[in-house]
């Protein structure tokens, strides 16, 4: 059925959000079968989502190689593209979730400018905050793939 969904997500144009998930799993884990153990589901089904997210794209993502499955070029350059994207989406939904109140305010800002975060945001975040009736502000800089930097006022 999780399937079915997906196929009709790329028939209605609907951005197949859990094949692109498959993807960046089976980028960073090196394989369709450890992507499997890592998304909790079966080779078949990684590998359908494969499927589902080629005829979207309308390019080949991986190609077999006897028993190995490798990422093309252009499914290695997609997963890279929409890695970081990805993890951010979990990363603030996460940190949203963990630190909701029914009162609390709270502004996720993301920048991969980290000049504009340490020149102009962070120096501000205190005063934006008092000044906006303690709104929570975090702050995510990506400086590169693997550091992230936190700031909650």
């Amino acid at each position: 059925m999780f399937i079915l969904a997906s196929q009709q997500a790329a028939q209605d144009d609907e951005v197949p959000l859990n094949a692109i998930r498959a993807l960046v799993t089976v980028a960073g884990e090196g394989s369709v079968t450890r992507a499997a153990t890592a998304l909790g589901t079966t080779q078949s089904s990684v590998s359908r989502y494969l499927s589902v997210l080629r005829d979207y794209l309308g390019a080949d993502l991986n190609e077999r190689r006897g028993r190995r499955s490798d990422l093309t070029d252009f499914g290695r350059l997609f997963a890279n593209a929409v890695s970081e994207s990805l993890e951010t989406v979990g990363f603030t939904a996460k940190r949203m979730r963990r630190r909701a109140d029914a009162g609390t305010n709270r502004i996720v800002v993301r920048t991969s400018l980290s000049t504009f975060a340490f020149s102009l945001l962070i120096p501000n975040l205190q005063a934006f905050s008092a000044e906006a009736g303690g709104v929570i502000v975090d702050v995510v800089s990506s400086l590169c793939r693997h550091l992230r930097m936190i700031l909650i006022f």
